[in-house]
């Protein structure tokens, strides 16, 4: 049910929509202050004149605001809601703050717990507004450690993260491989596993756009998941 808004909101929700479409063209540089805009939206109720929920709202002009798909907009205010939790008074790993991209958030995202859907749908979704800063401290200095003093890249902070969360992917790795390998050509294997990726591959080039972004709604970042895990096999094979 939508309810009229006062003149003051009204004047703030086209304000920070001008502000949006104008940061947009720079994602790498204003996408957390973009995010932010959107939370103050979201939160403010801003969006509540035209629009029965916010969820209808940012479906209906996420796209035009931010100039990709609405799931943009979503991993941006994603962004912003986990940088809202980094560190701001350690001299050693608060000045990484200003690096950090949607991506490097977005893996330190997975340290949130998690929660079933607000709007009661299925399955569960993270609540990044309890992370612990705590947490991110100990994943930060662990990816500066791993990056040998500089930058974390999105693969350090992936691998700090994984040491806090005792996820240990390399045994899993051996583990899935010797299980794979017990009586199997290696030789034979990989042809198997190299027409399976093909298929794959053709399949994935014929999936329409908009399904693309109904994806990236409903799980964020897997997209991006896939194309790191498909890096590091390349990496891996031409090595």
């Amino acid at each position: 049910m939508t309810k009229t808004l006062t003149a003051n909101k009204h004047l703030r929700l086209r304000a920070l929509e001008e502000r949006i479409k104008e940061s947009a063209g720079n994602i790498q540089k204003s996408g957390l202050q973009i995010g932010e805009w959107l939370i103050e939206i979201r939160d403010d109720e801003l969006w509540a004149e035209n629009y029965n929920s916010w969820g209808e709202y940012l479906k209906t002009i996420g796209e035009e605001l931010v100039g990709k798909s609405w799931a943009q907009s979503t991993r941006l205010i994603q962004a912003a809601e986990i940088s809202r939790k980094l560190p701001v008074n350690r001299c050693d790993v608060t000045p990484i703050k200003q690096e950090l991209t949607a991506s490097h958030l977005s893996e330190l995202g997975r340290l949130a717990p998690v929660q079933k859907k607000a709007d009661g749908g299925a399955g569960i979704a993270k609540d990044y507004g309890s992370l612990k800063t705590k947490d991110i401290e100990s994943v930060l200095e662990k990816a500066v450690e791993l990056s040998s003093g500089e930058t974390p890249s999105v693969r350090d902070i992936r691998k700090a993260v994984d040491h806090k969360l005792g996820v240990d992917r390399a045994a899993k790795a051996k583990a899935t491989q010797k299980k794979n390998n017990e009586g199997v050509d290696v030789a034979g294997y990989l042809l198997g596993k190299a027409g399976q990726i093909e298929v794959i591959t053709e399949r994935l080039a014929e999936i329409p756009a908009d399904a693309w972004k109904l994806l990236e709604g409903s799980h964020p970042g897997l997209a991006e998941r896939l194309a790191t895990a498909c890096d590091e096999l390349a990496e891996l094979l031409r090595s």
